[in-house]
């Protein structure tokens, strides 16, 4: 669940004639994706065959169209009905025309103009297109969709793509009189990057794995994201959103909205797989906090009112935006070293440089908050010598420029070096920023209430309006700022979202032109 799915490349040889009735029997097998670009041999330019199956396939249409529209019609009518094939679908349709299909129209008029003599239909003077062999649309259309990723050599043709390793023993059986190979992803002889990414995820990630998409795909052996994903968003938006009433509120829509998700995923169903979670998060600080249905006084605090205690609680916020942090680099290391980027990631940013030095200065400021003087002196020596260390690779680095501007852009980078993490850290502020936001519309909606006193149906009309109020418009405030520190703060150091999707081969949906 935390990796993607070990990956065999799928090497076959098979005739040139064959290589249709190949692909089909690889669609049914639904695990195979074939690679994007051919690797093995040379591809072979289809583009005459493709325009002799698209004439072939309109002249089907057309004789279809000819004999419901026409053929049926008494011998002598008053109107002349034919059918005219449009040289471009841009060109304005005649008096008289109507649309039959794409391309195609209906004529029915007197005398036909001579200006439509020419593309009038003639089932008749037209015969079908000549092509070399008989088979279904949907084939011939796979056979085109895929020639760029087939490769040819003589009279044969390879089929080069991958298989998940489950799925091994299967694939075998089904090509065991064949000639084709089997290799590992990380012995075949490509890079990594071009190995597609099957993830295995238990359906109540569904939610999660949607929005994951929006930052992109994970590569080939990295630490799939969703679940850490999955369990960040439901704790900070929990944390921004503390309320008990409202979070049943959202967790009761969210299992309105998941019903059938399993039947029939939508994104209505992935957002109640989504709510449900983030509903009990809200529900359980809100209990926390003491706060019900914008009212902070209907239940105790369990741990503590934010508003009493808000330098305190901005410390909360800071402590959990170091330790995203520092999760972030220590899992883009686990993946530097999976994807045999190791050497690439000491001197980055958020590698091993970027995490020795943020631990450093957590390591410092600990101390000057504590008042440990053995915290202090360890942090100020282990921070100043990881700059100095950073400050002369970035020097000896660029060696193609003078000195002087070697010492200006180093100096640069270590400025933003240094930057970044106190930008990042002190963006975790939003936490508490929405925390008491949340805190301050429901005050607003208090007073509204106080306000409307004397009419009871008012007053209670606006509680519950207002409920709903802050559970659309905040709640959305909050998804996006979630998404937001997840996505910026967390996954850019160690996501690299380049990765390729796992997609079996298929029939086109549109078999037919």
């Amino acid at each position: 669940m935390l990796f993607p799915q070990r990956m065999l490349r799928l090497v076959w040889v098979v005739r040139r004639q064959q290589i249709a009735s190949s692909l089909a029997r690889l669609v049914k097998t639904g695990v195979f994706h074939l690679a994007e670009h051919h690797m093995l041999g040379e591809t072979e330019n289809l583009d005459e065959l493709q325009r002799l199956f698209e004439s072939k396939t309109r002249h089907k249409r057309l004789t279809a169209l000819q004999a419901m529209l026409t053929d049926k019609l008494p011998e002598k009518t008053l109107l002349n009905y034919r059918l005219i094939e449009l040289p471009h679908k841009e060109l304005t349709p005649p008096d008289g025309a109507v649309e039959a299909a794409d391309g195609i129209l209906l004529w029915a008029g007197g005398v036909p103009p001579e200006e439509l003599e020419s593309h009038f239909y003639d089932p008749h003077s037209k015969s079908e297109a000549a092509l070399p062999f008989e088979m279904d649309d949907c084939r011939w259309q796979m056979l085109f969709d895929t020639q760029a990723s087939i490769g040819y050599v003589g009279s044969w043709a390879i089929i080069d793509g991958w298989i998940p390793a489950s799925e091994q023993e299967r694939i075998m059986k089904l090509l065991h009189s064949e000639a084709f190979s089997i290799t590992d992803a990380e012995s075949c002889g490509l890079a990594l990057e071009q190995v597609p990414s099957l993830q295995r995820r238990p359906s109540f990630l569904n939610g999660f794995a949607a929005m994951m998409r929006m930052f992109g795909v994970t590569g080939y052996r990295e630490l799939d994201p969703t679940l850490v994903l999955g369990i960040g968003f439901v704790f900070m938006f929990g944390l921004m959103f503390a309320d008990l009433g409202q979070g049943l509120l959202m967790f009761l829509v969210g299992v309105w909205l998941s019903r059938g998700a399993a039947e029939r995923p939508t994104l209505w169903t992935h957002a109640g797989q989504v709510m449900i979670p983030i509903g009990l998060s809200a529900a359980f600080f809100g209990a926390m906090f003491g706060s019900c249905f914008a009212h902070e006084d209907w239940i105790p605090a369990l741990w503590f009112h934010p508003m009493d205690q808000i330098l305190f609680y901005l410390g909360v916020c800071i402590v959990i935006g170091m330790t995203v942090i520092c999760m972030g680099m220590a899992i883009g290391l686990i993946n530097a070293w999976r994807t045999w980027h190791w050497k690439q990631a000491i001197w980055s940013d958020f590698g091993l440089v970027g995490l020795l030095f943020y631990t450093s200065m957590i390591i410092l400021v600990s101390g000057l908050f504590s008042g440990h003087a053995t915290l202090q002196l360890y942090g100020m020596i282990a921070s100043a010598s990881i700059l100095t260390a950073f400050l002369l690779h970035q020097l000896f680095s660029m060696g193609d420029e003078s000195v002087l501007m070697r010492i200006m852009l180093s100096l640069i980078n270590l400025y933003d070096f240094c930057l970044k993490f106190l930008v990042q850290t002190i963006s975790f502020v939003r936490i508490a920023a929405f925390t008491i936001a949340h805190i301050a519309l429901s005050t607003v909606l208090l007073i509204a209430m106080d306000a409307s006193a004397e009419l009871p149906l008012l007053s209670w009309s606006i509680f519950v309006l207002g409920n709903f109020a802050i559970i659309i418009i905040e709640g959305l405030l909050v998804s996006i700022q979630v998404v937001r520190l997840n996505f910026f703060e967390f996954f850019t150091k160690f996501v690299s979202g380049q990765g390729i999707a796992f997609k079996p081969l298929a029939y086109p949906k549109e078999a037919s032109l």
